[in-house]
């Protein structure tokens, strides 16, 4: 016995041509989904990398600023600061990198549910990407602020502890609203054209 179909499926050849059409979207949503957990992979493995080039972005949005006279070496950014060159390092924890992962297995379940298309998966996973790492640079830019402030302990406390630490929540929590509302602003189902 064949498959059931529903009552709004076609018979005969259109049944089958539509059935491989199906199949053909399927697999291209499979090849998607795999594509994006892998490039989960890839940004988790080359997370170091990513650390690199967020330093030298912080040490030029300190500098740009004003805030500083920034720069970078390796993963540290260091300024001057009362006779003394202090900064930050950006460690593993500190990298926008492991915040931005998990959406990208979110992303490839969601298009594999077929809750999205393929092209609206990875456009707001991208948005949720540059949204995520901009709210890192704003929270690097509130630690050296609050360093030139408060001086480099109680600055790096302050900024780090808290300030930090309320901005990477709030930017994560609009970063994951903007991700829903992108992803579920228009509810249409998603449709593969058939035949």
């Amino acid at each position: 016995m064949g498959r059931r179909r529903g009552p709004g499926w076609p018979k005969g050849r259109d049944s089958q041509a539509t059935l491989a059409s199906f199949r053909k979207h399927q697999a291209w949503r499979w090849a998607a989904a795999v594509a994006i957990v892998i490039g989960g992979v890839v940004m988790m493995v080359s997370q170091a990398d990513i650390r690199l080039a967020e330093a030298r972005v912080s040490a030029g949005v300190i500098d740009f600023t004003r805030v500083a006279q920034a720069q970078s070496i390796g993963n540290s950014v260091v300024f001057p600061l009362r006779n003394a060159f202090v900064g930050f390092t950006i460690t593993l924890g500190c990298t926008a990198a492991l915040l931005v992962i998990p959406f990208f297995v979110l992303t490839s379940g969601l298009i594999m549910a077929r809750r999205t298309s393929i092209q609206r998966g990875l456009a707001t996973l991208g948005l949720l990407v540059v949204a995520l790492f901009a709210v890192n640079q704003a929270r690097l830019l509130v630690i050296a602020l609050s360093m030139r402030i408060w001086g480099f302990e109680r600055g790096f406390e302050i900024s780090h502890v808290l300030l930090g630490t309320v901005v990477s929540t709030l930017g994560v929590l609009g970063g994951l609203l903007l991700y829903l509302w992108v992803l579920l602003w228009t509810r249409t189902p998603v449709t593969e054209a058939h035949g």
